[in-house]
């Protein structure tokens, strides 16, 4: 989220893979131990796939703990990111400030190596609540009215 922050495209801290990876799996993109199948880490880049050619909106949280990052797609849907780094599930409010209203298209989580699961949120008030679990990373896709 810092690297779509600071401007960069596209990015990867992981080595993509090292041979004879089978005992270190999370530690890799791909197993070279596995024909070179994605690992359970690789999945949480299914998640930013969304942000490709958007545009890098302002976007901020009054937790410090909460990193957020906000990618709008041809003025039409809009993708939130929250890093979750709290040892304890946190309830979030999100406003999108300058837009009538908005949908929620889908809301997903990633838990743990390999888990997306979508995650519970709804829309009160002019915006839309989640409850974020602890050390996880969530992206919430809605439609821009």
């Amino acid at each position: 989220m810092q690297m779509m922050q600071g401007g960069l495209e596209i990015a990867s801290l992981w080595s993509t893979q090292w041979p004879d990876d089978a005992e270190s799996d999370f530690r890799f993109l791909v197993s070279s131990s596995n024909n070179y199948q994605p690992t359970p880490t690789a999945q949480f880049y299914k998640l930013y796939k969304y942000a490709l050619n958007g545009d890098l909106v302002f976007s901020a949280s009054e937790d410090k703990q909460i990193m957020t990052t906000a990618v709008v797609q041809n003025n039409e849907r809009a993708f939130v990111y929250f890093l979750n780094k709290n040892d304890e599930d946190v309830n979030i409010s999100l406003l999108l400030e300058g837009n009538e209203g908005f949908e929620l298209m889908q809301s997903k989580v990633f838990l743990e190596p390999g888990i997306i699961e979508s995650i519970e949120a709804t829309i009160a008030d002019g915006q839309l609540h989640i409850s974020l679990p602890q050390y996880s990373l969530s992206m919430m896709e809605v439609e821009l009215n």
